[in-house]
């Protein structure tokens, strides 16, 4: 198999290659498929990771509006122009003492928890994600303590 020449601005450089002894490719011209670079392990490590949140939001969303469909509410866009599926945009849970809000963009999660006192959002902080999930877990909790006070005292009153 013949390898093909080198354009004319590339002979010069082809045959100082040749007298130092350097075999085909040279320097700077080696494919970079044959060996794994980091970078390309990082690039699909995040591929992965972006897949695997929009999954999990899409879990707690159906599991929350099936739960609590009165506190919370879901925005949904659709993938692209002629797409069927539609993916989580927007996750915002109300709770009693705040406002839980998870954002979706293309490439990063934006996680906000708002104060609210007498249904007016007083203060607002962008939390990390795994905090925010704690909070929202422990505003979860609370709501399930306070109704399950409830209904007990209905029963023994009945």
């Amino acid at each position: 198999m013949r390898r093909p020449r080198p354009s004319r601005k590339h002979r010069g450089v082809h045959a100082k290659a040749v007298q130092r002894g350097w075999t085909w490719p040279f320097r700077g011209e080696a494919d970079l498929s044959d060996a794994p670079s980091p970078f390309a392990f990082a690039a699909g490590d995040l591929r992965r990771s972006q897949v695997e949140v929009r999954t999990y939001v899409e879990a707690l969303a159906q599991k929350l509006e099936q739960a609590l469909p009165d506190r919370t509410s879901v925005e949904r866009r659709r993938e692209g122009l002629f797409a069927k599926t539609q993916q989580v945009a927007k996750l915002t849970f109300r709770g009693d003492r705040a406002v839980y809000e998870l954002s979706l963009g293309k490439a990063q999660v934006i996680a906000r928890k708002a104060k609210v006192v007498r249904g007016i959002a007083i203060s607002s902080t962008e939390l990390a994600p795994p905090q925010w999930l704690a909070e929202l877990g422990a505003e979860v909790r609370e709501l399930a303590q306070a109704t399950g006070a409830a209904s007990d005292a209905l029963l023994d009153f009945l």
